[in-house]
């Protein structure tokens, strides 16, 4: 079993708040990537923005200048 499952069978058993702000992030852009490794962007996202929250509620315009997030995926 791979990261991206463990993360995902950790959350459906325990839930989201049982994962650190990097993990919960990469939870939530599995979604926007169904495949490949979203750590990097998650850091990168945290490092700019903080908090998941503000990630969230960040401009698409301002999200695309994260290196690894393109106007479709900052759409989604």
């Amino acid at each position: 079993m791979g990261h991206r499952e463990r993360l995902i069978e950790t959350v459906f058993s325990g839930g989201i708040e049982n994962l650190s702000n990097v993990q919960a992030l990469e939870f939530i852009l599995f979604y926007v990537f169904p495949r490949g490794d979203v750590n990097l962007l998650a850091h990168r996202l945290l490092d700019r923005y903080k908090n998941i929250p503000t990630v969230l509620e960040a401009p698409i315009y301002d999200l695309v200048k994260v290196e690894g997030m393109g106007i479709k995926s900052a759409k989604n």
